[in-house]
């Protein structure tokens, strides 16, 4: 999403999550984080979900070196967590 938008743009990512069906990947990774990497070059935080690969570590710390922070949802069924990248 792009920067900005408060309790507008809140909602419509919880609408976009709640859409996500675990089996319906429409992209192969590379392309994915690809598109990331481009659409989100100004924004200040990048949130990963899901696995990414080693490629997806290389497009990471590439945003890191840009200033970005990149924080990765570790789903752990007990204790969930948004953790730095790199730390998962």
């Amino acid at each position: 999403l792009p920067i900005g938008g408060g309790t507008q743009q809140l909602g419509k990512m919880f609408d976009m999550l709640s859409r996500i069906h675990t089996k319906g990947n429409t992209l192969p990774i590379k392309k994915l984080l690809h598109f990331v990497d481009k659409q989100q070059q100004h924004s200040p935080v990048v949130i990963v979900c899901g696995p990414y690969g080693e490629e997806g570590s290389q497009y990471f710390t590439q945003m890191q070196r840009r200033g970005q922070n990149v924080y990765f949802l570790q789903d752990d069924f007990e204790y969930p967590a948004i953790v730095p990248f790199g730390r998962s």
